[in-house]
């Protein structure tokens, strides 16, 4: 048997455990001309790393970032989250130009999920 207190085991889960809805909300961790937005967060941008999504993480600031399933992860406001989408949009835009249209619909290389549409990167969940 485990010889830990309970009050030991909660500290070590919580050393551990990844959450995604934080205790309090969160400043928006958009930039935008090296400037970081200055209002609160109220949603979790995941912005899927289109043909990098199994790829290893460049350093640990990143892996912190870095979803399950390849996701780069970002707390942001409601503006700066629509002009994420907007992005995940012109992403898209740009592979339909690049990829001949006999190979639609276009999925990621690497995990082949679907990237049709601008939600298909760009995921945006409220967070309470």
């Amino acid at each position: 048997m485990n010889d830990l207190s309970d009050d030991e085991v909660l500290r070590r889960l919580n050393d551990i455990a990844r959450t995604d809805a934080p205790v309090r909300s969160p400043q928006c961790e958009a930039r935008f001309d090296g400037r970081q937005c200055p209002h609160t967060a109220v949603v979790l941008v995941r912005l899927h790393r289109w043909g990098e999504c199994e790829d290893p993480a460049d350093d640990a600031a990143d892996a912190a970032r870095i979803d399950p399933v390849g996701n780069v992860t970002a707390y942001m406001c409601q503006p700066c989250s629509g002009q994420a989408l907007i992005a995940g949009w012109k992403k898209i835009r740009e592979l339909q130009e690049r990829i001949p249209r006999n190979l639609w619909p276009i999925h990621c290389p690497t995990c082949k999920r679907p990237t049709n549409r601008g939600e298909d990167i760009v995921q945006i969940e409220a967070i309470a």
